[in-house]
């Protein structure tokens, strides 16, 4: 204890009966004698210990002040971005990397507040340089696209609804934004499009939409694509997603022989994902080996294989078309039997399993 002040009223305190106690702004300091009471108020008397108390207390400020060296540079911070490094173990990272370069880490600007600061900071210096340079760019008649997906929230407690909002021009895209929605819905949708595009100042340069079949964007009165031509103010090109149109087509031909369902994904499917594991996969019979099927496909095998091997020469952009290629090849009987391999089975609802069949 180094208060001058505190010491004098601790030692009261320790006297028999404890004579001292403390007030907001004055100090009674009665001593165990009857006869003599001192009361001192601590403006008049403890002027000058509160002078040294300052003195001491700023000597400590100046000698444990935090370092003022930034160590956090844009390339850093995009670096720990890219690995989501979050902020505490940033910091924990860069003290023990500066600790074993046998840096002076008492200079460096090392705290959780510090770094975030800076890496907010960066980021939005990147991102008014992505906006300046694609204002720069000429993209007359550009599409905007968009899909939403649930993805898990920033707690990673519960899924969201996100939004992923594009635009496109021949080779050229450009990410607008993943906003989050309330809901699905097509006025939730067409509100994030129309406020994205206002954001970037492009909503004048754009001629057509790219979306995908479902009834939030298409609906006539309240779909995201009506909506959103209402906000602009123009008429807009419609693009539908090719998958999800050929979708259209083959869910009758999959009713008609399987029959018509409302549930989201066939019976037929789930039964088979379920018993999966407990299926050989070694012992399995090629589809030509049936005459039925080797009559059916005689006409065509030999080019569709030519084709088929030919792109397992070619690098797939995904890897379910790599999938498809080696399940057709193994159903014409083209794939060694040691070269087989069989994945489990994916999501079987319908959008999902008819889009396999339509690439």
């Amino acid at each position: 204890m180094s208060n001058q002040e505190d010491i004098k009223f601790l030692t009261y305190q320790r006297m028999k009966g404890r004579p001292g106690h403390m007030e907001e702004n004055v100090r009674d300091i009665s001593l165990s004698s009857e006869s003599e009471v001192e009361q001192i108020t601590s403006d008049e008397v403890f002027t000058d210990d509160k002078k040294a108390s300052k003195a001491e207390t700023a000597s400590k400020k100046r000698k444990y002040s935090r370092g003022y060296k930034e160590v956090m540079t844009e390339k850093l911070s995009i670096l720990v971005d890219r690995c989501k490094i979050c902020d505490r173990n940033a910091v924990r990272i860069i003290f023990s990397t500066a600790e074993s370069l046998d840096c002076n880490v008492e200079e460096s600007a090392l705290s959780r507040s510090a770094l975030r600061k800076r890496r907010i900071s960066f980021r939005s210096q990147q991102a008014q340089k992505i906006k300046a340079r694609f204002k720069n760019l000429d993209l007359e008649g550009i599409v905007v696209h968009w899909d939403g997906k649930l993805l898990p929230n920033l707690l990673q407690k519960e899924c969201a609804e996100r939004l992923a909002i594009l635009v496109s021009k021949g080779d050229y895209e450009q990410l607008l934004g993943v906003p989050e929605l309330e809901n699905s819905t097509g006025a939730s949708q067409a509100e994030a499009v129309s406020g994205s595009l206002e954001e970037w100042d492009i909503g004048d340069k754009i001629v057509g939409m790219c979306f995908d079949t479902t009834a939030s964007n298409t609906g006539r009165m309240k779909g995201a694509c009506t909506l959103l031509e209402k906000q602009l103010g123009k008429s807009l090109l419609y693009l539908a997603c090719r998958h999800h149109i050929l979708e259209v087509v083959l869910r009758l031909v999959f009713e008609y022989k399987m029959g018509s369902t409302t549930a989201p994904q066939p019976d037929i499917f789930r039964r088979f994902q379920i018993l999966w594991p407990n299926i050989d996969r070694s012992k399995y019979i090629e589809g030509v080996q049936d005459d039925l099927v080797k009559m059916s496909v005689k006409e065509f095998e030999k080019e569709v294989s030519e084709f088929l091997l030919f792109q397992l020469t070619e690098k797939q952009p995904r890897d379910d078309y790599l999938e498809l290629i080696k399940l057709c090849l193994i159903f014409l009987g083209k794939v060694p039997s040691h070269d087989v391999s069989l994945n489990t089975p994916g999501p079987y609802h319908h959008a999902r399993w008819m889009a396999q069949f339509t690439l």
